[in-house]
């Protein structure tokens, strides 16, 4: 039995069904040697069945599975993936998660206080093919400020609250994906948390069962600054953000999010991806003097073509980030026909300058779950022969 083809084939079927939104790590994911960490009968559970696999058992009290790949599929998903992520992992799933991450980002770290699990996941890394990978014997509660911010961090265990270190350890326009218990063990749900310039923006994914996370010591929680879920549900309360409260079965939300596709970034001006501006300032209306006569600004109209792959229209919004210089634009009441490009016009400004300006595209649900995410870099070099501004895109689906 060719287990790998099976793999490759069941994260096929992730695609289809909504829990794998990134093909990326369907490829790089599909590539690991699962049949090198697994004995036959541990394959045929984690593949054919879809389900978890015990890979440390010599502690009834904490025990410790593989995450089945549907879960690996909706958690990476849930993290919204760059190559250009510095990814914190805290707490050990032996090695296949962590392993995916590390090779669809640029820096993963992982902290597991646990030294037998931390060893047995390095073993798995050696399995998997993965060098340079290592995990750090520490709490997870505390992270790892040293190597802060991190624009990723992912919770492999359910905890009671999260620590303010761990928001602190976040960048702006960060992801922490999270499963927190509410009341009892084992009763969760899973928040996806964006941390904004000012405030936490807080999705709902609905009610998991994970194992707890490892500690040897629960920090003293600090009710003034840690979340916890009451401080959640007083905070939808209070904004009347009834859909972070709302009663949700995590793998039905997966399904029903709609798929969306970025495509055909260009400038409006020039309908290309390359757009050129004479020096000369006072012949053309693109570029801006700022109240600093030192510095000039450009600004112009991109366009970007949204793409709905399912059957059925979906309204949204588009936010588009420039993080070098802090701007945001929100555009809303988006709605995608199904199997058509959505034209999407917007302006965009940047001091005028030779440099590179990467731009995040952001297209979020009504329900605000964020159904597909994008990035350009726009190139700026000046022409001294033609005397001109070059511009040209770099898009990244």
């Amino acid at each position: 039995m060719d287990f790998q083809k099976l793999f490759q084939s069941l994260l096929r079927n992730h695609i289809k069904m909504g829990y794998l939104r990134d093909r990326n790590i369907q490829e790089i994911l599909g590539n690991l040697p699962v049949e090198r960490l697994f004995d036959e009968n541990q394959l045929k559970r984690f593949i054919l069945a879809d389900s978890p696999v015990l890979f440390y058992y010599r502690d009834e009290k904490n025990l410790r599975t593989v995450s089945a790949p549907h879960m690996i599929s909706m958690m990476t998903s849930m993290l919204e993936l760059d190559p250009s992520d510095n990814v914190l992992i805290l707490g050990s799933k032996g090695g296949l998660i962590e392993a995916t991450i590390a090779k669809a980002v640029n820096d993963t770290k992982i902290v597991e206080e646990h030294n037998e699990v931390a060893s047995i996941t390095e073993e798995s890394f050696i399995k998997l093919g993965v060098k340079n990978l290592w995990v750090e014997r520490k709490n997870p509660m505390y992270g790892l400020s040293e190597y802060a911010p991190f624009s990723k961090i992912l919770i492999t265990g359910a905890i009671p609250f999260i620590p303010h270190a761990l928001i602190d350890q976040l960048s702006i326009n960060g992801i922490l994906v999270v499963p927190l218990m509410i009341y009892h063990p084992n009763n969760q749900k899973i928040f996806q948390i964006i941390k904004q310039a000012d405030n936490l923006e807080i999705i709902n994914f609905g009610g998991v069962i994970f194992s707890p996370l490892y500690f040897n010591e629960l920090p003293q929680i600090d009710l003034k600054n840690d979340i916890t879920m009451q401080k959640i549900i007083n905070s939808a309360q209070d904004e009347k953000k009834q859909l972070i409260l709302e009663e949700k079965d995590f793998f039905e939300e997966f399904r029903e999010l709609p798929i969306v596709e970025f495509h055909n970034l260009i400038f409006t001006r020039s309908q290309k991806i390359f757009h050129s501006i004479p020096f000369n300032q006072k012949k053309n209306q693109e570029f801006i003097q700022s109240n600093d006569d030192q510095i000039q600004y450009i600004e112009s109209y991109l366009q970007i073509s949204l793409f709905n792959l399912g059957s059925l229209p979906c309204e949204g919004s588009l936010e588009i980030y420039i993080p070098s210089i802090n701007q945001k634009q929100i555009i809303k009441n988006i709605i995608l026909t199904p199997q058509i490009l959505k034209k999407v016009k917007f302006n965009f400004k940047v001091p005028l300058q030779e440099s590179s300006f990467p731009i995040h595209f952001i297209c979020i649900s009504v329900k605000r779950y964020r159904l597909a995410h994008g990035r350009a870099i726009i190139h700026i070099i000046r022409n001294e022969t033609l005397c001109e501004w070059e511009f040209s895109i770099e898009f990244h689906q």
